[in-house]
């Protein structure tokens, strides 16, 4: 979760999100008092080093959660439920970095699609699952891709070349921005249909 736009609080909200934890259920695991938390993900609050340290006990990469950068991807792909078998991937951590932001940078196309179309964003949830899939699948493919992009970094071939790679492998899967968002939206998008046809029925 990066882009100028984006603030602690969120992070904070998407982190226990990932967990499928509540506040108070967050606020029991890291053991930061539950109203102080509240100030956090509020955004009235910015957490302290006793509390940034507590919430590193917890497997939260502080870097991520101040700036939105990843100093160890590896840990929040564990978060995402991801195990990667490849020591080549594993010890690559800009790849991974730089593979969770092309997720998200996919995952924000997809939720301007269906804003566009339905004049509001997808829920929480929805772009979690979204996101979550989509670092899922960069991740395979990467692993996949291991002989290669060994032999890629022998050549002195730059990260963002080989994310291309696995963004245009993701992408093929995807088919277009627009048919991702309709999947994405689930139910809900079955819902926006229905309302749509009502409106137009009483129109």
């Amino acid at each position: 979760m990066t882009g100028p736009n984006v603030t602690i609080g969120m992070r904070l909200k998407r982190l226990a999100a990932l967990r499928s934890q509540n506040a108070k259920q967050f606020a029991e695991t890291t053991g930061i008092p539950y109203r102080t938390l509240q100030d956090y993900m509020a955004d009235r609050r910015k957490p302290g080093a006793e509390h940034l340290a507590k919430l590193s006990e917890n497997g939260c990469d502080v870097n991520w959660l101040l700036t939105g950068q990843f100093v160890n991807p590896s840990i929040m792909a564990k978060e995402y439920g991801f195990d990667i078998e490849s020591d080549a991937v594993v010890a690559d951590q800009d790849l991974l970095s730089k593979l969770m932001t092309m997720s998200q940078e996919i995952t924000d196309a997809i939720n301007d699609a269906w804003i566009k179309k339905y004049g509001h964003s997808l829920t929480l949830e929805q772009l979690l699952k979204h996101l979550s899939s989509l670092y899922g699948q960069a991740i395979i493919v990467a692993q996949g891709l291991e002989d290669q992009i060994l032999i890629l970094r022998k050549h002195g071939t730059r990260t963002n070349a080989i994310v291309e790679i696995i963004k245009s492998a993701i992408l093929k899967r995807l088919g277009d921005i627009g048919s991702a968002a309709e999947a994405a939206g689930g139910s809900e998008n079955t819902l926006a249909k229905q309302n749509n046809r009502k409106h137009d029925y009483d129109s």
